[in-house]
């Protein structure tokens, strides 16, 4: 495999890379062998004191994928598989947005998943990628998954996610919550959201992710509705 090469085994490639690596910000699953993925493997073969070709011989496959799974990787996860995503959101807790025009650098690497948001105006009238007060909840799930090594979503709306993957019919540790709560009187924090189920019910999910009072960290969304649980398909 080399730079110009397209498809479903590329994919799994760049999924693997953004583990192995732990690539900051993670490389986006598009199964397009571009420069992108041609410096990942470049690294990677630097680590092995390989020469740095960025071409991937089927042995130098073979070890990307075996050092992956060696760190809890699952290439197709099913709902009993323990998610990696899971414990990457909770390596984040405390991120948190900076007041003022400044910018929490690690949350703008969330927002930048997302990169048609560079063309979108936020209400503080910069680009959404250039200000931490961006919704950023979907951002932060996307974020977690992609350096899990699973495909990401498409949109950084909460409630798209209720179509990403595959349905859950009940939560497991992971899964991703998209959630809803209809505005009412007195009630300020309303709309859609979503995030990683940690316990509770429908009715009163426990959830862990980003923009959860403008931090990551867990949170009781006692009164809001899940709406859907879904999981990387």
């Amino acid at each position: 495999m080399q730079k110009g090469d397209k498809g479903d085994v590329v994919v799994q490639v760049q999924r693997a890379l953004n583990v192995a690596l732990r690539k900051i910000p993670p490389i986006k699953p598009d199964g397009d062998f571009g420069q992108i993925t041609e410096t990942a493997i470049m690294e990677f073969q630097t680590l092995l004191r390989l020469i740095p070709d960025g071409k991937l011989s089927d042995e130098l496959r073979d070890a990307l994928l075996s050092h992956a799974f060696a760190l809890g990787w699952v290439d197709k996860p099913k709902p009993a598989d323990a998610p990696i995503w899971l414990d990457i959101a909770k390596g984040e807790a405390g991120q948190k947005e900076v007041a003022g025009i400044s910018a929490n650098p690690r949350i703008l690497e969330y927002i930048a998943t997302f990169p048609y948001l560079k063309q979108v105006a936020s209400s503080q009238g910069m680009m959404m990628s250039e200000t931490d007060e961006t919704a950023w909840c979907a951002c932060f799930v996307n974020w977690c998954l992609l350096r899990a090594g699973q495909r990401g979503g498409d949109s950084a709306m909460a409630q798209t996610w209720a179509t990403y993957g595959q349905k859950l019919e009940a939560p497991v540790p992971g899964a991703i919550a998209v959630i809803f709560n209809a505005p009412t009187p007195g009630v300020t924090a309303t709309g859609w959201h979503v995030s990683f189920w940690v316990g509770g019910t429908a009715q009163k999910p426990k959830l862990w992710g980003g923009n959860q009072g403008n931090t990551v960290r867990e949170t009781d969304f006692s009164g809001w509705q899940v709406k859907a649980y879904r999981w990387p398909a």
